[in-house]
């Protein structure tokens, strides 16, 4: 029956029309998409202010010095600002960066998604159509003419699959109440997934995965139960399912 689904969600996306949306600053209907909108998560008890500070923060995860640099972008009032920050060479980047990137842009999207109903609402009305991430950046967009990977964009639509299989309850998307610094409407920042710990590389850290079991991992790596908790399907690197 999975295999009957997949062939059939394959087959609407070829019939929908790809949906376009700038990576930042994108507007209205699709605003929500972008990781600029102002859409607070809750990860392992830590708030940030949007999915992009969270994503910036993870490359000082463990690391010397890495701590103060977490907090500064916690502060960061706009996505801009953080990532100033999360591109500064004052403080090295963690070591495995390159290879866990993908795996820690799906956790903040995941978390935000889950945690905030509007922003979950837009990325259910898309359907099945592909969505194409547009910027100059080829890596996470599709670039300009088409020639980048737009691994945001198939984030995304890995994500929203899984979300249709797996809705957030209404406690979980009404946890806490939070309030967004802008467009003040409510938002819920309760947490539903792993992610990587703040704590030293050199130390245990522990996580929880979705069946609600602690797992112990080392030196920054994940478990495999921290990583089945990204509801994650294939290898980490490979998002065409």
């Amino acid at each position: 029956e999975e295999e009957e689904e997949e062939e059939q969600e394959e087959e609407e996306e070829e019939d929908q029309a790809p949906i376009k949306f700038l990576l930042t600053k994108a507007g209205p209907p699709y605003a929500s998409l972008s990781n600029y909108s102002p859409h607070r998560i809750l990860v392992d008890s830590v708030l940030y202010q949007t999915a992009e500070h969270y994503f910036q923060a993870q490359k000082f995860a463990g690391v010397v010095g890495g701590e103060e640099k977490i907090e500064e972008i916690k502060r960061c009032k706009t996505v801009p600002a953080a990532k100033r920050v999360g591109k500064s060479t004052a403080v090295t980047h963690r070591t495995d960066w390159d290879d866990m990137r993908l795996d820690v842009m799906y956790v903040a999207l995941k978390h935000k998604f889950s945690q905030n109903k509007d922003a979950l609402s837009v990325l259910m009305s898309t359907g099945n159509a592909p969505l194409i991430g547009q910027g100059k950046d080829t890596f996470w967009s599709a670039g300009k003419q088409g020639e980048g990977e737009n691994q945001f964009g198939k984030l995304l639509m890995q994500l929203r699959k899984w979300l249709r299989k797996n809705p957030p309850d209404e406690a979980t998307l009404n946890a806490t109440g939070q309030r967004r610094t802008r467009r003040r409407s409510s938002v819920a920042t309760s947490s539903t997934t792993a992610a990587p710990s703040n704590a030293s590389q050199k130390e245990a850290t522990s996580s929880t995965s979705a069946n609600g079991e602690k797992k112990k991992s080392t030196k920054g790596q994940w478990t495999s139960a921290e990583y089945a908790a990204t509801g994650r399907s294939k290898c980490r690197v490979c998002f065409n399912s």
